[in-house]
């Protein structure tokens, strides 16, 4: 069984917005995303971490740290778990690029799948790409171990909808992870896996938990209609790892 906690970075100005939060403007983390690392390094005081990794973003390195505390440790940076490029969008809370740029924010909102912003270098599709690519390459180097994963939260929307079996452009199914919180994923050798809740937030303190019923709903819904135990075949132990591992089945 190989366990895998994705985290979602702590707040970033933008994110207090609810603007685009991308990879051009490499934010950091303000003072209550601060105080959303420290309460991870609490919460992950006690969990026996094999190896963690994060984003060649600095909010994203910023929280990693939080959930190493201590340890002596070397945070792993993975490039290609950046949060998507919002190309002229990043940095801007939403009534302001609809101002700047009416036809992008359309396209954002109904046409996802061929949705690539303005003065940006690469597609939605393209992210969900790198972010399959980069999550599997994590899992390969560390079957049976304990890992921690911090990175965005398009990312691990992206990436959660891909297991769950759903199309990329799908990935709004589901409500976006919160600032600070995590998801564990326990992974079988055989693709099986089970996700125990949607976000772990107990540990943040109750003002950063979601407020909205209509975001608190979404948030039950999506938990109730994912099964206990979900089959992915992409996360199946592959010949050379069954070489290298030996049969664990």
């Amino acid at each position: 069984m190989t366990t895998i906690y994705l985290i979602r970075h702590g707040q970033t100005d933008t994110n207090r917005l609810d603007g685009f939060n991308g990879c051009a403007s490499n934010q950091p983390l303000n003072e209550t995303g601060m105080q959303m690392a420290q309460c991870l390094t609490k919460a992950f005081a006690e969990v026996p971490l094999d190896a963690i990794y994060a984003s060649s973003l600095c909010r994203a390195q910023q929280t990693a740290q939080g959930v190493c505390g201590v340890r002596d440790m070397e945070i792993r940076i993975v490039p290609d778990l950046r949060e998507t490029d919002f190309g002229f969008l990043d940095g801007l809370d939403w009534r302001t690029a609809k101002q700047r740029y009416p036809q992008a924010c359309r396209e954002w909102i109904r046409r996802v799948r061929t949705f690539r912003a303005p003065g940006a270098g690469e597609s939605v599709r393209e992210v969900s790409v790198r972010t399959v690519r980069a999550f599997l390459g994590i899992l390969r180097e560390n079957r049976g171990k304990t890992v921690a994963i911090v990175a965005h939260g398009m990312v691990l929307s992206l990436l959660i909808a891909k297991l769950l079996g759903e199309r990329y452009e799908q990935y709004r199914m589901y409500p976006m992870m919160s600032n600070g919180a995590y998801q564990i994923l326990q992974i079988e050798d055989d693709g099986h896996f089970q996700l125990d809740a949607w976000q772990h937030i107990e540990h943040l303190r109750e003002e950063w938990h979601p407020k909205k019923r209509h975001v608190r709903n979404r948030y039950r819904r999506a938990r109730a209609c994912v099964p206990g135990r979900f089959f992915c075949a992409l996360l199946k132990m592959t010949k050379q790892e069954r070489k290298n591992h030996g049969n664990r089945s």
